[in-house]
């Protein structure tokens, strides 16, 4: 999968969209967030940036007490032994 950017320099509408290749990205696009745009010119990002691009998006910080409170929930309905998270360097 590859993820592309349509930035707002460029188009009315921001998104990134994961697609299999440019074209598919651009028909998603018009599909979806805006068929106005005649010329679009999506930008080809990495997995990095696409990463970095949801976690701004995704603004966590004011979220964090709901979280919280939703991973306590999770954590508590553990019913069977299990492992819930792995060092990194496991994967």
């Amino acid at each position: 999968m590859k993820f592309y950017e349509f930035g707002t320099e460029d188009h009315d509408f921001y998104a990134m969209i994961a697609a299999d290749n440019e074209a598919e990205a651009k028909r998603i696009y018009a599909d979806q967030i805006n068929d106005a745009d005649d010329e679009l010119k999506p930008r080809l990002l990495s997995l990095e940036q696409a990463s970095e691009v949801l976690l701004e998006a995704d603004d966590l910080e004011d979220m964090h007490d709901e979280l919280l409170e939703r991973e306590k929930e999770a954590l508590k309905g553990i019913a069977k032994a299990k492992t819930v998270v792995i060092d990194a360097d496991l994967l």
